[in-house]
């Protein structure tokens, strides 16, 4: 026990610990969408892709990797293209860029910490939504092609 608690603390008293876990948000093109937990202790960028099960191979663009947050207006001045009124807000919501395809980035993930509440995104890959066209013209035509091939079998 610490010194400070045994100063404080007496006999009889109840002492209640409440926890409140943090979160972030995984969306896009990950192994799974959801809101995850993470302990006291914190977690950085390079974790919460690993704990999203990765970028999807057949849909993420490894370009398009974002953490979206508020950031305090004193630390939002510093950056390029922030519109005053927002600077007035008190909390400025930033979007943070990686280009995973880039070793640098890999390594600016395994230092860049996570908050609670944040948002990680991971876009689609330009070649995905027209993989998901291509999907979708097979499945609508699917049935059509069934059906003729039955007509012709039936007398």
């Amino acid at each position: 026990m610490s010194p400070f608690l045994k100063r404080t603390l007496r006999p009889g008293d109840i002492l209640t610990v409440e926890r409140t876990p943090q979160t972030y948000t995984v969306m896009g093109a990950t192994g799974f969408n959801a809101v995850a937990p993470f302990d006291a202790r914190g977690i950085t960028l390079e974790e919460a892709i690993g704990r999203a099960g990765g970028l999807s191979d057949s849909r993420a663009d490894p370009d398009g990797v974002f953490v979206l947050r508020y950031e305090p207006a004193g630390l939002a001045r510093e950056f390029p293209n922030v519109a005053p009124s927002l600077l007035e807000r008190g909390q400025v919501p930033v979007a943070y860029h990686l280009n995973l395809r880039e070793a640098a980035a890999l390594f600016a993930a395994r230092r860049f910490a996570m908050r609670d509440k944040d948002i990680l995104y991971v876009s689609n890959a330009p070649l995905a939504d027209i993989g998901k066209v291509v999907q979708l013209v097979q499945m609508v035509g699917q049935p059509a092609l069934q059906g003729v091939t039955i007509s012709r079998i039936s007398p």
